[in-house]
């Protein structure tokens, strides 16, 4: 039986494909994952922005640099320099981790920070008894038979809120992007 060697470009190209997945797979599931918890279950905001943060830290931000130092790697074992997608992939790395860095490691904890507050002044404000249970940004609530507390949604963090959303949104619509032209490519 004849068996196939691996080439190490050929363990580079999983690297940077799983490598890939997993770290801006993040990017693109984060908005939806926001908006469900902020409906399902506000008081797990906070920490879900305090994850995001660690996410952006420890998955995000290293995996964009490997998938960029295997990227390169590859291009050049494969002298593809000259190609459209390697450049387009290169500089949306650098818009991503830029607005990683600049945005959601700089914004999330400070948006942990008032959505607690807001969190905290709606419990305080509550009659016994009742539970944090959903509200949407509106005002409006949603609850249990138990009883449900009011989460009003300060216009400090629902601004703040909007412009992560913003940035996440642009997030993932690059990463779809790059994914495009990969394919395409």
């Amino acid at each position: 039986m004849l068996v196939n060697a691996v080439v190490f470009s050929q363990v580079v190209l999983a690297i940077h494909v799983v490598v890939s997945v997993a770290a801006y797979g993040v990017l693109i599931c984060y908005p939806v994952i926001a908006v469900a918890v902020e409906r399902v279950d506000p008081r797990a905001v906070p920490a879900l922005l305090r994850a995001r943060l660690l996410v952006s830290r420890m998955l995000v931000d290293p995996g964009m640099m490997l998938v960029v130092v295997s990227g390169v790697y590859l291009t050049f074992e494969w002298g593809q320099w000259g190609q459209f997608y390697v450049i387009f992939g290169i500089i949306v790395a650098v818009v991503i981790g830029g607005l990683e860095g600049a945005f959601v490691a700089s914004g999330a904890e400070r948006l942990a920070q008032l959505a607690q507050h807001d969190l905290d002044l709606a419990a305080n404000d509550a009659p016994s008894g009742s539970s944090t249970s959903g509200q949407a940004a509106d005002g409006g609530a949603r609850g249990s038979a138990a009883g449900s507390l009011k989460v009003v949604w300060s216009p400090a963090y629902l601004a703040a809120r909007t412009r992560a959303d913003r940035v996440n949104i642009l997030l993932a619509a690059l990463v779809v992007a790059v994914l495009c032209v990969m394919v395409v490519q």
